[in-house]
């Protein structure tokens, strides 16, 4: 029921997020609201804002509290230059947008450590590790959460796996393969992603399945049949 809650929240969630943009737009177009190269209100920024601003409140909203610093990260660079004018400051930044970027990436990586998953979890941070999970008990409270890290998941005793399991993948520029039996068809559910998740081509026929629930920033995570 929760997943489904969700996934019926977020298309209302960034309908509204996109309505709420056009009409900005629209206002600052007709000149209803005065635009310029430094105005809060153009329409670049408009659209880019609420894109950033929607994403960051998804995230809050579902506590995921180490997953808002590179929409707020993001949301500075679009809205940097008219904040520089409004406080005074010479030029079109206050901060370099990678110096922005690293302190995001450095919040990110340090919350994710100090708030751990509370399913069983295995926390990788700066290192290549191998991991084996039973397909008979391990598979329903996996969870994997990797920062800047190399990680490959295996799984074992894989007769006795009932077709139910679910694997919930945290990734914070990092790289994680997942092996899976080529007979077991994978559905992938991602929030919030600006990484890459790779599955190659599956059979959609399989008689079981396995459910991967993604968060990944800026990192790679790849499906490997074998």
């Amino acid at each position: 029921m929760k997943t489904s809650i969700k996934s019926k929240f977020r298309p209302v969630f960034w309908g509204a997020v996109l309505i709420i943009a056009a009409v900005m737009i629209i206002l600052g177009q007709t000149g209803v609201i005065p635009v310029s190269d430094t105005s809060w209100f153009a329409w670049w920024r408009i659209v880019l804002g609420a894109l950033f601003g929607g994403w960051f409140i998804f995230e809050l909203v579902q506590l995921n509290i180490s997953s808002i610093f590179f929409p707020l990260a993001f949301a500075f660079m679009v809205f940097q230059a008219p904040l520089t004018k409004a406080v005074g400051k010479e030029g079109d930044t206050l901060i370099s947008n990678w110096l922005v970027l690293l302190i995001a990436l450095l919040l990110t990586i340090g919350f994710s450590m100090l708030m751990p998953s509370r399913n069983k979890t295995l926390n990788t941070t700066f290192g290549r590790k191998n991991v084996y999970y039973d397909a008979g008990k391990d598979l329903r409270d996996a969870c994997i959460h990797d920062s800047v890290g190399n990680i490959e998941v295996y799984i074992t005793n894989r007769n006795a796996y009932d077709g139910f399991g679910v694997i919930r993948v945290a990734d914070n520029v990092g790289r994680i393969n997942i092996h899976i039996p080529p007979t077991w068809q994978v559905a992938v559910q991602a929030e919030g992603n600006l990484g890459e998740v790779e599955i190659p081509d599956q059979n959609f026929n399989a008689s079981k399945g396995i459910t991967l629930v993604v968060k990944d920033n800026m990192g790679r995570i790849r499906v490997v049949f074998d």
